[in-house]
């Protein structure tokens, strides 16, 4: 998904959206950023209902460049620290790993033994 897209599935879900950028660096072929995002959960987040509640999360996003050109980029969220605070302290690990793998099937089929 472009970063555009993104921007746009993210809108539709959570009003109040910001996202506050806490530190940057960048060399000739790399860049890291780090900040929180914040909103109200209105539509499904990573498979979940939506709560109407406000959350708060952290992040990094990190490029690696080659000639100009991106070509490794990861990026990581506190997504369970995100359900916590849309879901309660009851929600527990295994909840949120079932919500995460409903959203994603795998590639390819489950082999049986």
């Amino acid at each position: 998904m472009h970063t555009a897209d993104g921007q746009r599935a993210w809108s539709s879900r959570a009003a109040n959206r910001a996202n506050r950028l806490k530190g940057l660096a960048t060399g000739p072929d790399f860049g890291i950023a780090r900040g929180t995002v914040s909103g109200t959960a209105l539509g499904r987040l990573y498979g979940a209902p939506a709560t109407k509640h406000h959350y708060e999360g952290s992040y990094f996003d990190y490029i690696r460049l080659d000639q100009g050109r991106i070509v490794e980029r990861v990026q990581q969220a506190d997504i369970l620290g995100q359900m916590r605070q849309l879901y309660g302290r009851v929600l527990g690990v295994a909840r949120v790993s079932a919500m995460l793998l409903r959203q994603h099937p795998p590639d390819h089929p489950t082999q049986s033994a």
